[in-house]
């Protein structure tokens, strides 16, 4: 920090970081250019936002350069104001209401900054207000704000946004003064300062002018000179009005060279715009001195240093903290070993690994975390909300096991607690929380009412400006063709950040063909205005969004200690995000919501198991009576057959296929896939090679070292986990800690800072290694090359058990599984398809059907025989229709059709067109008319003619019922009787016996509720013989790394029409295991027919950019017909 500052300060400052709309420099380029010109502090002012206040703590300390905190809020004179109401409204026409309204919204502006720590947490209290009850299009404050946190606190006459140029601007001259002497009151003469900009524009001359003739004059309050800085340097001016027009309706910004000048610079400015000539120069000189005043009066500094743990109230009976987890470990620890969960010879381990955790636990300060971890974890159980078995590093911990925060015994999977936490991390502990999502909010909710609203709030996250998209949006500004930008745009990757050796948009173009082409193709100057922008917005922040499941807790109300916004939800949301809040000591707590856990919780409830019985129910199957062993080996068959719809985290073909090569057999198995199915490890071949060792394929040779042998064997001897790279370390003589932070070095393929690692901390005591110091080296060396792609063992054998517990739940509650997926997937109509494909499969073929008028469902209804489909999921059929025949429809249901149709006509239940399609998806076929039993066909043609006849008047009706019956006395209700429907059939030629072809069925089906619901099983049946005769493998054997394929059959779930960007119509097939391919323009004008959901197909399938499509081949596609007569060729 400065001692003393005596060069001129940029007190009025807008960056990248907080000022979304318009701001162009980044945190770290401002305080570099300080540097460079000589200038030792910057002052950040973002509009209505605090949020950059940390990115600039950070580049002033790289940077040495003194950091003043501020924010540029939008003021009103009532912040509580919104639109005009009703009473205000009276007597207005419409076009003044909207004046009026426009006018509210409009804001001023008007500069804080902070004197003091104390001032500091005035501003974050303002934000705070102006964001919860002042928001209305911008956060606003007001003067009775201003009247109650102002201490501390520096304010300004701001620019000519602010409350007095808006007077000035309507010539209410009195106004102004009434609120400068507001202002004086509120801030003193010491605080409050009169602002002046070197602007080239007639409002800046004439504000400035009377600001110093009307008020510096008379009211002895000092000058300051800002520039309302918005970029670095002066060159950024148009990339700023392309910001401008990119993010307001505005062509630009109206005002050039608001770039951070050098004092210099600020004079010769003040002097072009002719302020000289109507302005004293004392005054210029004097506001120049007033920057370095206030650059050392403000003192103000973010508290980086402190833990802000929040403070955990223990019951009466303990003395603090550490007493009362001793208290609930010990607890613990005891129904742990009476529930024979830890052997009574192993306790001695126990008790020295929880020894450990805890000192560590204790001597870093996070005793209360985990207490307050415990306190709402043990809400959610008592309160019947489903949490996963753990997730993340943290399940490796003892601690967290024996308080319920997670349910898995970390010792018993060689699980370890300092790759979680460990005496040379820095990094706080982070303890992941999956709770069932549709409880989630109930767990939130209840922290909250415990801590208070304002001391829990969701964290932020920032989307950035990427190349691909910078170049899109410029590319638009500048009017050029968006076929050929876009083309282009596909070309670039969207984040040069993530190579090290591109980073700048020059250093793309000597990488990538088209970019050079397309910028050399350009003049000069527009050319050199792309890479400019580019270069200089690429990494600035585009919005704000909220991290997913994080959230900050703390003792004392947020916005005391840190700026906060409100979401549109209306909850708290925190400006910094969550790596600056680790950063500044604030814990972060996770509470995330997992659809799998609310699937597995509605299980339960349908076949009686609590929660309890769950975390206590043995996945070993050793530790299983009889009957048990049974669903557990049920279960992994299910994984072996490749049928992992709805088993979590293991839907996808090609790891389910990843999945049926392993064979697994136990948890560690599915945690081992979990582990090797990642892109990079695939990339390197490990992936196959494990697969091979695993089924004897390959010789499961170590390579690394014997000294390994128990570490790697259980997994192949292929070093797959990272606690398996930690552990190695340990034995090369690191301690856990140690490994851990090479481990992360490694990770980023650092090997000159993994080499500097290893010098300073295991090569220099040669006493710590029991290898040599050369074949330690040599050994390192190889455990680091592997290390790119390890993954957390702890994780993946915390989701496994959540997969072996989804697929157990199939296994012995196949009913109750697919009720629950069903109706968890309504309105999704693929996925509704895979589910009943999966339905069929597990129930042996049930009936599926809608059900009938009687007896349907809104929802799917499962049992062994039946699967009926929720009517919910008719197109067009909404809850009042339901509502209405459900509460008119007799306790013992309508005898037939006949009465439903008189109590119809009656009671106008349901529109004649949703009766239709309630009839030709089968809810009548259990209904006769008259004595007489009819085709789907039939009845829709006889209700047709009973729609015509009602809308007929009463002249047409009764020369039509003397056409039909030779009788016009007849009234409608006479003509459901026998006798009358069969002169009607005879008259209007109505078959009671025709059908529906199959072909119309199924687009009835398609069009109304998406999806295949009538199968013809006995065809099936055929169609996989034929396929089988034909030694056709299934397409869930399809793999995407060989060539020249044969073809794979399938019997397709879904079939989604849709157009490429050049309006060409293409298909996208989901097939029944899940995977989907599509069929491009060229292909699918040969094949549209064939391409029929429930229908089996055989395929050659080809990878291209997209995935898998249909290959060009001439007979790429059997039809059933292709199929059958192949057979017969061949047979």
């Amino acid at each position: 920090m400065q001692d003393k500052i005596d060069s001129f300060t940029h007190l009025h400052l807008h960056s990248a970081f907080g000022s979304l709309q318009d701001g162009v420099g980044k945190p770290i380029d401002y305080c570099e250019k300080a540097a460079n010109i000589g200038q030792q502090a910057v002052a950040i002012t973002e509009h209505g936002s605090c949020a950059s206040h940390f990115a600039f703590h950070q580049a002033g300390e790289s940077t040495d350069t003194h950091i003043i905190y501020g924010n540029e809020f939008y003021f009103t004179a009532d912040h509580t104001l919104r639109g005009l109401t009703d009473e205000e409204k009276d007597g207005l026409t419409p076009a003044e209401i909207k004046e009026a309204n426009k006018q509210r919204l409009r804001k001023s502006h008007l500069l804080l900054l902070a004197e003091t720590n104390e001032g500091l947490e005035n501003i974050y209290r303002l934000n705070y207000h102006a964001n919860m009850s002042g928001f209305y299009g911008k956060p606003t404050i007001d003067i009775p704000l201003l009247r109650k946190y102002n201490k501390g606190i520096i304010a300004t006459t701001t620019c000519v946004i602010s409350p007095m140029a808006r007077m000035l601007q309507s010539k209410k001259i009195d106004d102004m003064s009434v609120w400068f002497e507001d202002m004086l009151e509120i801030f003193g003469k010491d605080r409050f300062f009169i602002e002046l900009h070197p602007h080239a524009i007639d409002i800046q001359r004439e504000y400035n002018q009377v600001l110093i003739e009307m008020f510096r004059k008379k009211y002895d309050v000092k000058t300051l000179l800002a520039n309302d800085v918005h970029y670095v340097e002066q060159e950024h001016h148009e990339v700023h009005n392309f910001l401008y027009r990119l993010n307001t309706s505005f062509d630009e910004a109206g005002i050039d060279k608001l770039h951070f000048a050098t004092e210099e610079e600020m004079i010769q400015k003040w002097y072009d715009a002719g302020m000289g000539d109507i302005i004293a120069d004392e005054y210029l000189y004097e506001g120049i001195e007033s920057t370095k005043t206030i650059a050392n009066r403000c003192k103000a500094q973010l508290d980086v240093d402190t833990l802000k743990e929040p403070k955990f109230s223990v019951p009466s009976g303990f003395n603090d903290s550490k007493s009362y987890i001793l208290d609930l470990l010990k607890k613990g620890m005891e129904s742990k070993v009476k529930s024979n969960l830890i052997p009574e010879d192993e306790i001695p381990l126990y008790i020295d690994r929880l020894k450990t955790e805890l000192d560590l636990i204790a001597d870093k300060g996070y005793v209360d975390y985990f207490l307050i971890t415990n306190d709402f974890t043990q809400w959610a159980y008592e309160n019947d909300i489903l949490m996963s078995p753990g997730r993340g590093s943290a399940s490796g911990s003892l601690i967290c096991w024996l308080l319920g925060i997670t349910h898995l015994n970390p010792i018993k999977y060689d699980l370890f607690f300092e790759r979680f936490m460990n005496p040379e991390r820095i990094k706080e502990p982070d303890i992941d929380n999956d709770f069932q999502d549709n409880r989630r909010s109930d767990v939130k909710d209840y922290v909250a009412s415990k801590w208070g609203d304002a001391n829990i709030a969701s964290v932020c996250a920032y989307s950035r400006y990427s190349v691909n998209t910078l170049f899109r949006d410029l590319a638009k500004d500048k009017g050029i063709d968006f076929k050929l930008s876009n083309k282009i745009a596909k070309t670039i990757s969207g984040h040069i950040s993530l190579n090290k050796d591109l980073t700048t948009f020059t250093d793309l173009m000597n990488s990538n063909k088209e970019v050079k082409s397309f910028i050399e193709s350009l003049e000069q100057e527009e050319a050199q205005d792309f890479i400019t922008t580019i270069d200089t917005l690429i990494g600035n922040i585009r919005n704000q969004t909220i991290a997913g499941g994080g959230v900050i807790i703390s003792s004392q109300p947020l916005y005391d200690v840190m700026p906060l916004r409100k979401s549109k939800e209306g909850d708290l949301v925190t400006e910094w995000q969550i790596d600056e809040l680790a950063k500044m000591k604030f814990l972060k707590i996770d509470m995330l919501g997992l659809s799998t856990l609310s699937v597995i919780m509605e299980v339960m409830k349908k076949v009686g198991m609590s929660i309890e019985d769950l975390y206590t129910m043995p996945i070993d199957r050793d530790l299983l009576d009889e009957e048990e062993q049974k669903y557990y080996d049920k279960a992994y068959d299910l994984l072996c057959d490749g049928d992992t719809y709805g088993v979590f985290q293991f839907g996808g073909a090609n790891i389910t296929r990843c999945l049926q090569k392993m064979v697994p057999r136990n948890v560690e198995d599915i945690a081992a896939v979990n582990a090797i199915y990642r892109p990079g490890v695939i990339k390197l071949g490990a992936t196959e090679a494990f697969l091979r060792r695993r089924n004897g394929q390959e010789e499961a040779t170590n390579d690394h070292h014997p000294l390994f042998d128990d570490i790697l064997k259980p997994t192949e001897n292929i070093m797959i986990y990272q606690e398996q790279f930690i552990q190695m370390f340990n034995l090369l003589g690191l301690n856990f800690g140690q490994g851990d932070i090479l481990r992360k070095i490694a990770e980023s393929m650092d090997h000159k800072k993994c080499n500097e690692y290893l010098e300073e901390h295991l090569f220099a005591y040669p006493e710590k290694m029991i290898l040599s110091v050369e074949e330690t080296r040599a050994v390192a060396k190889r455990l680091i090359d592997n290390a790119g792609y390890l993954f957390n063992k702890s994780h993946a054998i915390s989701y496994s058990i959540l997969a072996y517990w989804t697929t157990y739940f199939k296994a012995k509650y196949p009913a109750e599984f697919t009720e629950v997926m069903l109706n968890d997937h309504l309105g999704e109509h693929e996925e509704i398809a895979l589910g009943l494909t999966m339905g069929r499969r597990l129930l042996d073929e049930p009936v599926v059907s809608l059900g009938d008028i009687n007896t349907f469902s809104k929802g799917f209804s499962v049992n062994k025989e039946n699967i009926t489909i929720g009517v919910k999921n008719i197109k067009g059929l909404g809850d009042s229709v339901l509502n209405k025949i459900e509460k008119n429809r007799p306790n013992s249901g309508w005898l037939d059709f006949t009465e439903f149709y008189t109590d119809n006509i009656e009671l106008k239940m349901i529109p004649h067109n949703a009766m239709q399609i309630l009839i030709k998806l089968g809810l009548f076929d259990g209904l006769i008319l008259c004595g007489k039993k009819l085709s789907r066909k039939a009845l829709c043609d006889i209700t047709d003619v009973f729609n015509q006849f009602s809308l007929q008047t009463k002249k047409n009706f009764k020369e039509l019922m003397i056409k039909v019956f030779d009788d016009e006395d007849i009234v409608f209700a006479d003509i459901i009787n026998s006798k009358k429907i069969d002169k009607l059939m005879d008259v209007f030629h109505i078959n009671a016996e025709e059908e529906y072809v199959e072909k119309d069925l199924i687009t009835f089906e398609l069009d109304n509720i998406g999806f295949r619901v009538s199968e013809n099983a006995e065809r099936i049946a055929l169609m996989k013989e034929v396929v089988n005769n034909l030694e056709m493998l299934h397409i869930s054997d399809y793999n995407e790394e060989e060539e020249n394929q044969p073809h794979f059959w399938t019997k397709i779930s879904t079939v989604e029409m849709l157009k490429t960007k050049k309006g060409k119509p293409y298909a996208n097939v989901r097939a029944e295991d899940g995977s989907s391919f599509r069929v491009w323009h060229n292909k699918l004008q040969y094949c549209k027919e064939d391409l029929v959901p429930g229908k089996i197909i055989a395929v050659k399938l080809q990878s291209d950019n997209f995935g898998r499509s249909l290959s060009w081949d001439r007979n790429s596609l059997l039809s059933e017909d292709n199929l059958l007569k192949l057979q017969q060729e061949l047979y």
